[in-house]
């Protein structure tokens, strides 16, 4: 098991290797082009888990979601444009930093991040 303090190294150190843990996604090595892979893999999961659910479910309402250890926003992104309200929750402020910046860079304004569930319940 990973400790809040481990976690919080990975988002300050190398946050994309901390979420996937292929080379080309280290701090070191990452360039445009992984970054926009590291991104595509986020957008397909999600695709591939609303499909899942549609076809257990039928049509399900994304207009909220919540993606619980969101990292830097991996799948949050994709998952907040299908929701009008999308959260993503962390316990490293790192990787809800860097969070932020993605979705900043991706335009996504329908997203609150906060690091523990308490904080989404009370609206900080």
């Amino acid at each position: 098991m990973v400790s809040d303090t481990e976690w919080q190294a990975w988002g300050e150190q190398d946050p994309y290797f901390g979420v996937l843990t292929e080379e080309r996604y280290r701090r070191a090595k990452l360039t445009a082009e992984s970054l926009e892979e590291f991104f595509r893999t986020g957008r397909r999961h999600i695709e591939e888990v609303l499909a899942a659910c549609r076809s257990h479910f039928g049509d399900i309402s994304t207009r909220r979601s919540l993606d619980f250890g969101c990292g830097v926003g991996r799948t949050l992104i994709p998952l907040s444009e299908v929701s009008e309200v999308c959260v993503g929750v962390d316990i490293a402020g790192a990787m809800l930093e860097e969070a932020a910046r993605n979705c900043a860079r991706y335009d996504r304004h329908n997203v609150r991040l906060a690091r523990t569930l308490e904080e989404v319940d009370a609206g900080n």
